[in-house]
């Protein structure tokens, strides 16, 4: 089969044209990876996200072994690395399984196989803010309860 200068040329163009475009795509897509939402929290055992994210092979064992609907895995409009397995704690908190089967299931040691007591994980951050909102509310109530005893007195101010 001979080709001629202008077939040549033809396919040579589109060929490049093919490139250039997967490329965009994939460059569009890969912007997913390097972004963890507050409110996405990775499994238990997880590894640090940059290297959790190039450990992870998104092939969906971890969700299909958690026994409840909690690990769902990223789509386009998560704005978490797409395939990825996470959960968000407000809709499906993770149960803190004592036999860790997302670990277990694992194939490439994204979720460390070293977490063998699931007290041991680390999973988001909470911070209780319930000592600051009841001395808030007692400066509050003393604040008013002085305004009533003394109506002359001035307001004490919060801090």
């Amino acid at each position: 089969m001979t080709f001629s200068r202008r077939q040549f040329l033809l396919n040579s163009a589109r060929a490049a044209t093919s490139t250039a475009l997967i490329a965009t795509g994939l460059v569009s897509y890969s912007r997913y990876s390097y972004s963890l939402p507050a409110t996405a929290i990775r499994p238990p055992g997880a590894l640090a996200e940059d290297e959790f994210n190039t450990a992870c092979i998104r092939c969906g064992l971890c969700v299909n072994d958690c026994p409840y609907p909690t690990l769902n895995l990223a789509t386009l409009k998560d704005n978490v690395a797409l395939g990825t397995p996470f959960f968000t704690a407000r809709k499906a908190a993770c149960e803190m399984c004592e036999d860790i089967p997302c670990v277990v299931a694992c194939p490439t040691g994204a979720l460390s196989k070293q977490l063998t007591n699931i007290n041991d994980a680390q999973m988001g951050w909470l911070e209780l803010w319930i000592l600051k909102v009841v001395l808030l509310i007692k400066a509050y109530v003393v604040r008013c309860v002085l305004m009533f005893v003394q109506p002359k007195a001035k307001p004490l101010p919060l801090r």
